[in-house]
């Protein structure tokens, strides 16, 4: 989606007739040029019990020292997306090797 959205702000994209906006929620559309079909939502969920006494990580270098820091209890209570199934994790990935030169690490 991330290049899809640049080429239409470049001005890449041909506006569409298109105009009934009841078929499609808000969040589909960018300025009648681009629309979505589908929702896939990152979330990224912590136990408060097993935060309790621990620093909670705020950003993606501390989640990772987090993860190293707490390994043997964190063994099989981490899941991940399947970048070759879930598209979303092939984005979040792609996003991750462009901006961190420790990307593999997760």
């Amino acid at each position: 989606m991330d290049q899809q959205i640049r080429l239409v702000n470049d001005g890449y994209a041909l506006r569409t007739p298109y105009t009934d906006k009841s078929v499609l929620p808000s969040w589909t559309h960018w300025r009648k040029e681009l629309y979505g079909f589908s929702y896939e939502p990152a979330v990224i969920v912590f136990n408060r019990a097993f935060l309790d006494g621990k620093r909670t990580p705020t950003n993606r270098v501390e989640l990772i020292h987090f993860i190293r820091r707490h390994s043997n209890e964190l063994q099989a209570k981490i899941g991940l997306f399947d970048i070759r199934k879930v598209g979303m994790g092939y984005l979040l990935w792609s996003f991750e090797r462009a901006q961190a030169t420790n990307y593999g690490q997760f």
